[in-house]
């Protein structure tokens, strides 16, 4: 469980990453 915590924050650091760089409405309706 403490490895998928890890990875959890990583996969929301690239978001915030993605979101920063890329439009973040864009992105998050793309996702969805």
């Amino acid at each position: 469980k403490e490895h998928a915590g890890k990875i959890e924050d990583m996969i929301l650091t690239l978001n915030n990453l993605f979101t920063t760089v890329l439009p973040g409405p864009g992105w998050k309706l793309e996702k969805e």
